[in-house]
């Protein structure tokens, strides 16, 4: 009798504790959900300006050392621009679910580096992207080969090679390829002098996405367009600021009020470059980057300008 009397008051001790346990981990889960979460993407508004109450948007997504801008047009449509590092896939997803955001109407895989799309798999298969423009470049790594099996496996996909002059119409935008190589050198180790260029302009306004190109590329582009073509509003810096581009060729004929320098906080690479960052400056380009910033926002109309970051810089 004694024996079973233990064994139910050591059943129900169990019980008990797998109780608490269950409600501790619950509240944890809201915890997260209702603080965390919202804090980490609601916007504090940094730069003031009069703003339309339905207006474009251009989020630049923070996703550690890697890069992803979402672009969202007035009237519902939304253009995803690389799909950062699988590390921090749940970042990404987290924005775009907490924006609401449940189809891509297209996705642009600038180039096959794993910063760029080493979440896009994941992102084909639940926002299932009307257009997917991608670059003529291959390669072999798990991130690129898991990319093509969601491109396989996925239906009501079109996936297109990017081509150089190309524009295309979403909803109330426009996008321009600025860049795109028609083929690659199978020779050339690194893919991002083959990246996708992009300017996309909407409500007036536009944006320069500069995937990771370099120097090379940039004097390409610099020779193959006008100078007004490539004027822009917004520019999103190259190769996440990186000594090799961002040339003062570039930045001149751009002639951008603000930069983006997508990158990860106390990353290896000595991101961004102070020499980029002097540029910018000496020439009163106002500097956004994501390892300060968080994720930064741009909301416009035809008339007006606002910013918008995740965090106060502490740096």
């Amino acid at each position: 009798m004694n024996g079973g009397a233990e064994k139910k008051r050591i059943g129900n001790t169990t019980l008990i504790t797998n109780s608490v346990m269950s409600f501790v981990l619950l509240i944890g889960i809201l915890i997260i959900w209702k603080y965390i979460l919202p804090g980490r993407f609601s916007f504090k508004p940094d730069i003031t300006a009069e703003v339309g109450e339905t207006c474009a948007k251009v989020d630049f997504i923070d996703v550690g050392q890697g890069d992803a801008a979402l672009v969202s047009t007035d009237d519902g449509k939304y253009i995803l621009i690389d799909c950062g590092p699988e590390e921090n896939r749940s970042s990404l997803l987290a924005f775009l679910r907490i924006n609401g955001i449940k189809k891509l109407d297209m996705l642009i895989l600038t180039h096959p580096h794993s910063d760029h799309i080493g979440s896009a798999a994941r992102i084909v298969k639940e926002f299932v992207p009307d257009k997917i423009l991608i670059t003529s470049r291959t390669e072999k790594t798990p991130e690129y080969e898991e990319l093509i099996d969601a491109f396989n496996s996925t239906e009501g996909i079109s996936v297109e090679t990017a081509v150089t002059g190309r524009e295309y119409i979403v909803g109330s935008a426009v996008i321009r390829i600025l860049y795109s190589r028609a083929a690659y050198d199978q020779n050339r180790e690194d893919a991002n002098n083959d990246s996708i260029v992009t300017k996309i302009t909407l409500s007036g306004k536009s944006f320069l996405f500069m995937a990771d190109a370099e120097t090379e590329t940039e004097k390409e582009i610099c020779g193959m367009f006008p100078a007004s073509e490539l004027k822009a509003d917004v520019i999103k810096i190259g190769h996440h600021g990186s000594d090799s581009s961002t040339s003062e060729q570039l930045i001149d004929i751009v002639s951008p009020e603000f930069a983006v320098i997508s990158v990860g906080e106390d990353n290896g690479f000595g991101h961004p470059s102070e020499s980029v960052t002097e540029r910018l400056k000496e020439r009163g380009i106002k500097i956004y980057r994501t390892d300060i910033s968080g994720t930064v926002r741009f909301k416009f109309t035809n008339d007006a300008l606002a910013t918008y970051i995740t965090r106060v810089a502490d740096k």
